[in-house]
C-alpha cells in the first residue's frame, strides 16, 4: 500500500541555516516547509496549461481536484489535502507582517480550484444535452479559474527569494530524475543520488511529510503540459 503523502508530524527538524530561506521581513522559513507548497505550485501551473478545450481531459481533472478537496480516510487523518496546503503555507508565514494578506492569497487560489471543480461536475453531469456553445462556455470558464488559481499561488510565493526558488527548483528535478523506479518515492540507494544538501533538506522534508512526492498525490504530472 502506497503512503498517504502528508502525514504530519510533530518532530521537530533542525537544519543548517544554509537550508533555510530568507525571507524580505529577515524571518527564515524552512525550504522543507516551503517544498511540498512548490511542488503544489508547479502542479497548479501544469495544471493551468492543459488545453482547458479538450472536454476529453475534463474528467480526469475533475477526479484529481475531487482527491484534493476530499479528507483522507487512511491513517486516521480526517484532513483534506487542501486542508494540510492552508496548515503548511500558515506555517511559513508565521510572524511575518503579510502574513494575512499572504494566507488570504492561498485561501484564494485553493477557491479557485473548489469553484474549477465544481464547474467541472457541472459541465460534465450535462454534458449529454450540452450545445457547442455550452461547452465553449465551459472550456472558457476552466482556462479562467485555472489561470486565476495559478496567479493567486504565485502571489503568495512573491515573498520567496529568487536563489531560494531556484533551489527548490533543482532540489525537485533532482528528485525526480533520482527517483528511478517511478513510485513517487525515494529509497535509500535513491537518496544518495541526491548532492548532500539536497539529501539533509529532503530528509527533514521526509520527516515531517513522509515519502511521497506531491506528483504521485495529485496526479499531476509536474513539468509537463499535459496529464
Amino acid at each position: 500500500r502506497r503512503e498517504a503523502f502528508l502525514t504530519l508530524s510533530v518532530a521537530t527538524v533542525l537544519l543548517p541555516q544554509e537550508l533555510y530561506a530568507v525571507t524580505t521581513d529577515d524571518r527564515y522559513s524552512p525550504l522543507y516547509l516551503l517544498e511540498p507548497l512548490y511542488e503544489l505550485k508547479l502542479a497548479v501551473d501544469a495544471l493551468a496549461k492543459i488545453d482547458s478545450f479538450d472536454p476529453k481531459k475534463w474528467p480526469r481533472m475533475q477526479r484529481r481536484l475531487d482527491k484534493f478537496f476530499s479528507a483522507s480516510s487512511g491513517d486516521g487523518n480526517t484532513m483534506s489535502e487542501r486542508d494540510v496546503y492552508v496548515r503548511i503555507g500558515k506555517e511559513c508565514v508565521e510572524g511575518r507582517s503579510d502574513a494575512e494578506s499572504k494566507i488570504r492569497a492561498l485561501e484564494e487560489s485553493f477557491g479557485k480550484l473548489q469553484l474549477l471543480r465544481d464547474a467541472l461536475g457541472t459541465v460534465l453531469a450535462n454534458s449529454n444535452k450540452a450545445t457547442e456553445e455550452d461547452a465553449k462556455t465551459a472550456s472558457q470558464a476552466i482556462q479562467r479559474l485555472t489561470g486565476e488559481a495559478r496567479d493567486a499561488l504565485t502571489t503568495w510565493f512573491d515573498f520567496v527569494p529568487d536563489e531560494d526558488i531556484s533551489l527548490l527548483d533543482q532540489l525537485v528535478q533532482d528528485v525526480n530524475n533520482a527517483d528511478g523506479d517511478r513510485d513517487g518515492k525515494l529509497s535509500e540507494s535513491e537518496l544518495r543520488r541526491l548532492p548532500e544538501n539536497e539529501r539533509a533538506l529532503w530528509v527533514s522534508r521526509v520527516s515531517k511529510f513522509g515519502r511521497s512526492k506531491v506528483e504521485k498525490s495529485l496526479g499531476f504530472k509536474i513539468g509537463h503540459k499535459n496529464f
